[in-house]
């Protein structure tokens, strides 16, 4: 039986596109990336630390589901609200049937060539935007 504490699939589009134009308002969009490799734990937090450090007053919040090489078979927890990012939370085991890691970032003034190709520089796995 799967946890009913997240619904991750309900943040996630069924078609590609389906969030790079978002119901928010103004310059506010939310971007999800989907990985079908598993990442690099140090690399990962990299990542969110230069997002942090580049674009801090850009990111509204980052959520997401991650499997680490490190920990495989363990999906993480990624959350962040601002310049804050919470630490990461392992779960017993995935939430739905999909087991692809996903991210999804909300943030001003931010545009997904930005977010994926700096993803693919720090972290080293292809980051595909839906």
């Amino acid at each position: 039986m799967k946890s009913e504490v997240l619904k991750i699939d309900a943040y996630i589009p069924l078609k590609p596109g389906a969030f790079s134009l978002s119901h928010h308002a103004g310059n506010i969009r939310s971007y999800c990336l989907v990985f079908d490799e598993l990442l690099p734990e140090e690399s990962f937090a990299y990542w969110l630390e230069l997002m942090n450090t580049m674009r801090a007053e850009n990111i509204l919040r980052i959520k997401g589901i991650i499997e680490f090489k490190e920990k495989p078979d363990t999906p993480v927890i990624i959350h962040g609200v601002q310049q804050v990012v919470h630490p990461f939370v392992p779960m017993p085991e995935w939430p739905s049937e999909d087991t692809r890691s996903r991210l999804v970032v909300i943030g001003e003034n931010l545009n997904g060539s930005e977010i994926t190709v700096t993803f693919e520089r720090y972290v080293g796995v292809r980051a595909s935007l839906l």
